[in-house]
């Protein structure tokens, strides 16, 4: 069992509570004191789960409490709210160490570090109305799109048997052209039938990141919404290499929709005869995929495209956005594909004439796993403690190390691993196995 001296553990950026052996409070740091509002004096010597925890989870606590410390195990991590001194509760993540400490005798303590959540949890509650707000929007798009596509193949469909109709009533339906027709119409049928299958597949809900490949993903996206882009007489210049990752394929259609149906809308309101054209760029740099989309639109005032990516902004008129498509997209790309996007003006020369527009470029990381060992080395340099084993998928504790140093490399990454929703398991050593 390893000793610490808690006084070195007062100034950490982390709620900090000490408890002796029945649950009774000891030590109570300044950054615990400012989140429960509760002064030092108030709360020591006082049973922990009397004044912090609720009737509804303390026998479920106290439970926990008690067996871990009966089968000493040394290091445990868990979640609940506590009861501040106003009575509003703040969810914590508590990781929990059964130690030594050298100031009272070497009688064991469990020193309780914890991060406060509560202010992730109302942004989270935020963010759920703009995902709403984001998927009905998104629906409603799609439904235009779906009717736009089956508009024309309805209308031939229509009038081939329209016209073989009249044919037969004049006698003038030969048999070749009667099967011609009927061949025709059963391409469009398949035709439309597939357009459904592709609807059906984007609006299919995936919960676990997949490996595919952007230029196929690329390539479904304007096969659900190309047609759109042919009738406004837009072009669209290609050049994409082969690249897989991992991530969620639906989720970034959605977010290339929202660019290109922005770059669409920028050419109705654009004066002038410029021709209408949009480049997409795909190809590797580093561990990254890097995908532009320019337009010849014009571009973004210089004077709010530093707002693009905040929620309910929008350059359209009221009746034409909502201002929480390219929200959600930067949402898509930085939290859930580990990505990020910018946008620029960009002026260009094409086929000899000068363009001007609005360049997106979005970063994923192209094989996830080494990106994620790449973030590993950068947070590493705020830590003194650790180094990455790659071979063992591992934190390696460092020799010559004091307990205070040790225990807040573990909070910061502990909070990192946990940012980015990956398991782990602090082990007896204090090593920190991570479970891709």
């Amino acid at each position: 069992m390893y000793k610490i001296d808690i006084n070195q553990l007062e100034d950490l950026n982390s709620l900090v509570v000490v408890l002796d052996i029945n649950g009774n409070i000891i030590r109570f740091n300044k950054f615990a004191q400012n989140v429960t509002m509760y002064d030092a004096e108030e709360v020591m010597g006082n049973l922990w789960f009397d004044i912090f925890i609720s009737n509804e989870e303390r026998i479920e606590l106290e439970s926990v409490f008690k067996d871990n410390l009966n089968n000493k195990i040394e290091t445990w991590h868990f979640i609940n709210s506590i009861v501040c001194k106003d009575g509003s509760k703040k969810l914590i993540n508590w990781t929990n160490n059964l130690l030594q400490d050298e100031h009272i005798g070497e009688n064991v303590v469990i020193v309780a570090i914890g991060t406060d959540m509560s202010f992730a949890q109302e942004l989270k509650s935020k963010d759920q109305l703009i995902i709403q707000q984001s998927k009905m929007a998104a629906m409603g798009e799609m439904l235009e799109t779906i009717a736009h596509q089956w508009r024309q193949p309805l209308s031939v469909i229509s009038t081939a048997t329209s016209g073989m109709k009249m044919q037969k009533e004049y006698g003038i339906l030969s048999t070749e052209e009667f099967y011609e027709t009927c061949d025709h119409i059963v391409d469009i049928v398949n035709h439309l039938s597939k357009t459904i299958d592709d609807f059906r597949d984007f609006f299919k809900p995936h919960r676990d990141k997949e490996l595919f490949n952007l230029k196929q993903t690329i390539e479904k996206t304007f096969a659900l919404i190309g047609s759109k882009f042919k009738n406004s007489e837009i072009d669209i210049i290609y050049n994409l290499d082969d690249i897989d990752i991992h991530g969620f394929e639906n989720e970034l259609i959605q977010a290339f929709m929202v660019i290109l149906n922005n770059a669409k809308d920028a050419f109705i309101v654009q004066e002038g005869s410029t021709r209408k054209l949009i480049f997409i760029d795909l190809y590797r740099r580093d561990y990254n995929a890097v995908i532009k989309i320019k337009d010849s639109a014009g571009g973004i005032p210089d004077d709010v495209i530093h707002k693009v990516f905040n929620p309910y902004f929008t350059t359209k008129q009221e009746s034409n956005g909502t201002g929480i498509g390219l929200y959600m997209t930067e949402e898509i790309i930085a939290k859930h594909m580990n990505g990020n996007i910018n946008v620029s003006n960009s002026s260009y020369v094409y086929d000899g004439e000068d363009y001007q527009g609005a360049e997106f470029t979005i970063e994923l990381p192209s094989l996830e796993k080494e990106k994620m060992e790449m973030r590993f080395l950068e947070e590493l340099e705020s830590c003194h403690c650790y180094r990455w084993n790659k071979d063992e998928e591992m934190f390696i504790k460092l020799p010559s190390c004091n307990d205070k140093m040790i225990l807040q490399d573990i909070s910061t990454l502990s909070e990192f691993l946990f940012e980015y929703h990956i398991k782990f398991t602090v082990l007896n050593n204090q090593n920190i196995q991570v479970h891709f």
